[in-house]
């Protein structure tokens, strides 16, 4: 409550404690107060009224009262509670009032405050924004200002030539001059330095266009073919490995290299039949020659040697009865194939299975895949003069009598000359030619025609039996 509702109370009181200690006296309609006189007891004194202990009745004046309450008040654990409300305090504030930190003053230590201490150590200082280290700000529009970012192009512009820059420029920009775009004038790219226009080196765009450095040279294929082998270390012949350099593996091979036909190395044939798995060949081996290391003459077998030479007349199993030179391949006496080349330019070769079996030697003829006693593998001009009769060596070619005079071709029996069938001859006149079939043999003429040619007719005779043949084409009409 307010100090003026407790003065107001506290005189209430004291009213209240007048009146009940003249409770009893003498009222004014008492009939001993008929015959009224002064009063004439003595006023009590401030000592009586402030100790407020004296039973004397004294007169009292407003004085004496106003001390009187006074000093009970001075004393009273009243006025002691309530010279503890300091100036300004909140009169009459509920409990709510009094817990909501808004009606606070005062001071309050961060410690006492729940969380308040980790809640501030994850804020950043006010002092870290705008600053080197520190964190950007923002400005009005929410974004953060140039001054506070790193070094960005904040514009191109392009202007013809140097000359029409502006006289001072901006740092942020990059200035382009087109000029002609060509390759003896360029077009060039400037940034403001502060007082000039510096240009910025264009990518060559190729190493073509660098000038070589004197201590980062190119590689370059030239360099690598003669770089010198500096430091080659032919000490170790060990296996290459993947961990190797390039000087360090050419050092291993050609240790190894060198160790080839010596005792030191292990990995070597001990003779030119050794067949160690994974060794190497000797020098002088290479894999070839006879077993025993020697060629073989006449009179000796072929069966069992790499490659072999043959004179004379009197070799086993020989190719042929003149001087030839060739091969025996396999894995075993019966599992082979040799192949040999004669002084007649005859390229040969056969099968070997056993002794008993082996396949004849047969022919690979150099001027065609045919033996020229029997057939041809390619057409030539054959001319004639006069009469005569087909010959094996026709057979597939082009026969061209060279002669306006009447002659006959006579196509022969089976038997006394064997075409393969489905050979073709053909056959175009230069005069009168008659074809002719021996006893024997059947010509089928063309349809509505015979067998008789004039000048210029060209036909083609087909075997397609044997003794019969097809003709192809135009001859006399019949």
């Amino acid at each position: 409550m307010s100090l003026q509702t407790r003065i107001t109370a506290l005189v209430q009181a004291i009213g209240a404690d007048i009146k009940a200690l003249y409770s009893g006296k003498v009222g004014t309609s008492d009939a001993r107060l008929t015959d009224a006189r002064e009063w004439t007891a003595s006023t009590v004194s401030q000592a009586e009224a402030e100790a407020g202990t004296a039973t004397t009745r004294r007169a009292w004046t407003a004085q004496r009262v106003r001390q009187a309450i006074a000093a009970w008040w001075a004393a009273s654990a009243m006025k002691t509670k309530l010279d503890g409300i300091a100036t300004g305090a909140t009169a009459n504030a509920t409990d709510a009032q009094l817990r909501d930190r808004a009606t606070h003053t005062g001071t309050q230590a961060i410690s006492t405050v729940s969380g308040l201490q980790t809640a501030l150590d994850g804020k950043i200082n006010t002092s870290e924004r705008g600053v080197s280290g520190g964190v950007a700000t923002l400005d009005q529009f929410a974004r953060i200002p140039p001054s506070q970012l790193p070094s960005y192009v904040d514009d191109v512009l392009e202007y013809l030539t140097t000359a029409a820059f502006p006289a001072t420029g901006e740092t942020g920009k990059i200035y382009i001059a087109i000029n002609q775009g060509t390759a003896a004038n360029p077009t060039r790219q400037y940034r403001w330095t502060g007082s000039i226009y510096a240009e910025i080196n264009p990518s060559p765009g190729t190493t073509d266009a660098l000038t070589e450095g004197s201590t980062n040279l190119y590689f370059s294929e030239s360099r690598v073919r003669n770089t010198v082998l500096t430091g080659l270390n032919l000490a170790s012949s060990a296996a290459v490995a993947a961990t190797d350099n390039v000087l360090a593996a050419f050092g291993k091979i050609q240790a190894r290299l060198s160790l080839l036909g010596t005792a030191a190395n292990a990995n070597v044939q001990t003779s030119p039949t050794d067949t160690t798995a994974g060794a190497l060949m000797p020098v002088g081996a290479f894999g070839l020659g006879s077993a025993d290391g020697t060629f073989q003459e006449a009179g000796q077998d072929w069966k069992g040697s790499r490659i072999r030479g043959w004179v004379g007349t009197g070799a086993l199993n020989g190719p042929s009865n003149t001087d030839s030179m060739g091969w025996d391949l396999g894995y075993a006496a019966i599992r082979r194939f040799q192949a040999a080349i004669t002084r007649h330019n005859e390229f040969k070769f056969r099968h070997i299975t056993d002794a008993a079996s082996t396949e004849p030697w047969r022919n690979v003829w150099h001027d065609g895949n045919f033996n020229p006693a029997t057939k041809q593998d390619k057409s030539s001009l054959i001319t004639t003069a006069i009469s005569r009769t087909l010959a094996l060596t026709d057979a597939w070619n082009y026969v061209r009598p060279g002669t306006t005079a009447a002659i006959t071709l006579t196509v022969p029996t089976n038997a006394s000359v064997a075409f393969d069938i489905g050979t073709e001859i053909t056959v175009r006149a230069l005069g009168n030619v008659t074809l002719a079939a021996a006893s024997g043999v059947s010509l089928n003429a063309p349809s509505g025609g015979t067998l008789n040619m004039t000048a210029r007719m060209t036909v083609t005779l087909k075997k397609v039996a044997a003794d019969q043949w097809d003709v192809i084409g135009q001859t006399v009409a019949a």
